[in-house]
């Protein structure tokens, strides 16, 4: 079998290395400011990764990680009545999230550990958001 000692953990999308020294000085840095309520909307950085992108502000929504990008996406775009295309093997997340809202997941099978682009396009109908 496989030494346990050999196998980098991938799946939540972990740093196997840690973090480097760059991001442990930065969280130093905030936390001198940890006893301030943050910016809710997160304002500033909006602000430059709208500037770094060229776009509006108002075109950047940041969240507590991907999960909760997702279920805002479900709650502006799902129903009951709708579907989402998603690989087979595609993060949970996408499925919990359609099911949660009601609408049908269609799962497409995915080729050599990637999308099947063309698949998905043929799977797409008037229902899919």
């Amino acid at each position: 079998g496989l030494d346990p000692a050999n196998i980098a953990k991938l799946a939540s999308n972990e740093n196997p290395f840690g973090p480097s020294p760059q991001a442990i000085a930065a969280g130093e840095v905030a936390l001198r400011s940890a006893h301030l309520y943050p910016d809710g909307g997160c304002h500033e950085l909006r602000e430059k990764i709208a500037a770094l992108r060229g776009v509006s502000s108002d075109s950047i929504l940041v969240g507590n990680g991907s999960n909760e990008i997702i279920e805002l996406l479900g709650h502006a775009f799902l129903r009951p009545g709708l579907e989402v295309v998603m690989g087979s093997q595609a993060f949970i997340v996408y499925k919990l999230v359609t099911k949660l809202f009601g609408a049908t997941p269609v799962e497409v099978p995915m080729s050599g550990f990637g999308h099947d682009l063309e698949a998905m396009l043929a799977a797409v109908t008037e229902r899919t958001r």
